[in-house]
């Protein structure tokens, strides 16, 4: 590929979450982007350009050319933000941006202990694991094998109420590859325990 590399499909969307109760729960914000991916045979990722006011936009983030969604948790309630996206071929070549999208950071009340999916997955360097407290709590989320044994221990601590997010790079405690094939993520806390399911490929 050389210097007229495609430009990525524009922006599809920007998607803000937003769960509202009467009751006061833990509250965090989030914006989550998604786009088409671009098809190109030699993309190696692409960067998220983020800015508080439309125009110029700083590299906020890259994620990798797998991936056609992208949550930035690193915003402020009632914000605005502006985003726009550039992929990047394997020779450094960069694409025009997309137009320019705007979100507002809304506020997300969790109300529930829950467990979501990891993305990706499949996964070949790292899956993220999101999940949610309603209030202060001791947590447990660990990687099993298809045998039950222990892998990776991410988390085993208290933590505070809100929404948080792991990466699990395919290693173990200590630091090794694991093989390829089915893991299992576990979290347990109080009351609440569920189990998901993951491919690593190598």
């Amino acid at each position: 590929m050389n210097t007229s590399f495609a430009r990525p499909a524009i922006l599809a969307g920007i998607f803000c979450l937003s769960l509202f109760s009467s009751r006061a729960f833990a509250q965090t914000a989030f914006i989550k982007l998604q786009w088409t991916p671009n098809r190109e045979a030699d993309l190696c990722c692409y960067i998220i350009c983020r800015d508080t006011s439309p125009g110029t936009l700083q590299a906020h983030d890259w994620v990798s050319k797998s991936d056609s969604t992208y949550e930035d948790d690193q915003v402020s309630y009632g914000q605005t933000y502006y985003y726009k996206l550039m992929a990047v071929d394997d020779a450094g070549n960069y694409s025009a941006p997309s137009g320019e999208v705007m979100a507002v950071a809304h506020r997300l009340k969790v109300e529930n202990f829950a467990l979501g999916m990891n993305y990706p997955n499949p996964f070949q360097f790292s899956t993220a694991i999101t999940y949610y407290l309603p209030r202060e709590s001791r947590v447990s989320l660990r990687i099993f094998n298809q045998l039950g044994q222990t892998v990776k221990i991410l988390v085993e601590e208290t933590q505070s109420r809100g929404r948080h997010k792991i990466y699990w790079d395919g290693r173990d405690d200590l630091g090794n590859k694991v093989v390829a094939g089915i893991y299992y993520y576990q979290m347990i806390t109080e009351g609440f325990q569920k189990t998901g399911k993951s491919l690593l490929w190598r």
